[in-house]
Parts: structure tokens; sequence; C-alpha cells
């Protein structure tokens, strides 16, 4: 016997049950996420997120009757911002607290971003278009080859996943998918040799000379910021790197950095020169 339906509606597991042809049928995600933030934010704030509500409760919540919220419900929990257990209810994640309630602006991207790749329909795309730039036909018709989908239910679903990557700054001027990049590296400010600086503002920096006792290696001085003066960053190695014409740039990692942390670091290495380099093109297309 199959599942109960929860208060007459179906749940995902029902609609990627198996159909009569015996192909998988998978449900695109109909909602763009920052609709579904809110109707999740909702849930949070009036009823909470210990406990698993009716679809029922969550439609009154947001001002809807319950067979009208099932696109909702299939969205959230391909989001990630729900969870289901048959016959009980939907429950908030804990994931949807890092997007709601995060940390930090870098918190709440990586979470995005990680909702977005959740969506089984979702993750082929980003790994086909990241660095590439995303044509909506492309998209369509990625759909439309992969799922059977008919065309109009590609279209909208195309819409969708490009309106998510608009909504979240995923794609740049000139419509690249970008979600590997970071928001802001995180490098902290040095001090130009021409700024002149007191002895009571930055210490002196002993030269390694090979006998005086130095630290071998000594970096410049920096500037005291955010990053510098947070103790989260005092365990923290900071490496120059010296550019042409007397530049340096910074490289900061925690002493006890694993090497999944390295392989991180290194991905994301290749996101801030991609960056750098398209920001470069657009300098001097503007120049």
């Amino acid at each position: 016997m199959n599942e109960e339906k929860l208060n007459g509606s179906t749940t995902l597991e029902d609609e990627n049950q198996p159909s009569k042809d015996g192909r998988k049928r998978i449900s695109y995600v109909g909602k763009d996420l920052k609709t579904i933030i809110d109707f999740v934010a909702k849930v949070y704030n009036k009823l909470g997120h210990t406990e698993y509500h009716s679809n029922k409760a969550i439609a009154t919540v947001n001002g809807l009757s319950p067979d009208s919220i099932k696109m909702h419900l299939s969205s959230a929990q391909q989001y990630k911002l729900l969870e289901i257990k048959h016959r009980i209810g939907y429950k908030v994640t804990d994931h949807f607290q890092k997007i709601h309630l995060p940390k930090n602006d870098n918190e709440r991207r990586i979470a995005i971003i990680e909702s977005l790749k959740n969506a089984e329909t979702y993750q082929q795309l980003f790994k086909d278009y990241e660095y590439h730039v995303v044509p909506s036909d492309g998209v369509r018709n990625y759909f439309i080859r992969t799922y059977g989908m008919k065309e109009d239910s590609a279209i909208k679903a195309a819409d969708v996943f490009l309106q998510n990557l608009k909504d979240f700054d995923l794609l740049d001027s000139r419509g690249v998918l970008t979600s590997a990049l970071p928001t802001k590296p995180i490098i902290p400010e040095l001090q130009h040799e021409s700024e002149e600086t007191s002895d009571m503002d930055t210490p002196p920096v002993e030269e390694n000379n090979g006998g005086n006792g130095g630290q071998k290696n000594s970096p410049p001085a920096i500037v005291q910021n955010e990053y510098t003066q947070s103790t989260k960053y005092q365990d923290h190695i900071w490496i120059p790197i010296h550019l042409t014409k007397q530049q340096t740039a910074v490289f900061a990692y925690p002493k006890g950095i694993s090497e999944n942390d390295i392989k991180i670091v290194e991905h994301q290495l290749a996101g801030i020169l991609l960056r750098i380099r398209l920001e470069n093109e657009e300098n001097n297309k503007g120049a």
C-alpha cells in the first residue's frame, strides 16, 4: 500500500515514484528560492522549528489554502528547507537557519548555493555551466532532453533556475555562472611604502640578516583591520606574495589547516583568479 497523503497533499517522494511506463518522474523545482525562503520563514517565526507541522497549519500562517501549497512544499524539500515525516508533517531544517539567521554574509551565500545544488534537476546544470555563460535556451533544452519535459514545463523550469541565479548574484555582468567564487576575498590591506607611520602605531619589523635573531621570512607590516584585529584570525599564518611594480598581495591561512581545507582553498583561489581576470577584462574594455 502506498504511503498516505498528508492532508490531501502529495509528498515529494510520491511525485518521484515510477510512472506507468516504468520511468521515474522527476519533480522540477516549481518555485524560486527567494519565494520559498519567505514561505518557510513564516513557518519558522510563527510555528517554530522544533516540531513537525501539518500542511494545513503551514498554509494558514502563509494565508493560503492547503491545496495551493503543494508546489511550495515540494520546492522547499528540494531546496533542503523543509523535511517531511510521513503521516506527521513538515519540519523546518537546521539548514534553513543558516539562511534565515546567518553568522555572516558568506555563510548565507554558501547555504544558498547548497540549497540550489541540492535540487536534483539543478546539479548537472551547475557542473555544466560553472564559469560559462548560462543560455536560457540551453537550460530549457537540458530539461527537455534529460527529463523528457514538455516544452512549456521546460520553459517554466528554466525560468525558475535563471531567476534563482539572478536573485542571489550568481551571474556576473556577462551572464557567467560564478557560484564557485567567494563573495569577497579575505585579503587585509598592506601598508604602502610611501605611507609614513609612527613608532607608536606600528612596531618595527626586523630584517633577516642571518644572525640578528630576526624571524625568517618576516612578512611586511600589515595595517590593522577587521581581520587582523579579530581574535578569530590571530592564529593565522600571513604570507606576502610579491608582485610587479613593488606591489604585494597577502595570503592567510589557519595553522591547523587540514588536507580537505587545502583542497577547498585551491578551489577558491581558482575562483579568485578568475574574478580578477574578468574584472581586468572589463576595466580594459572601458579604458
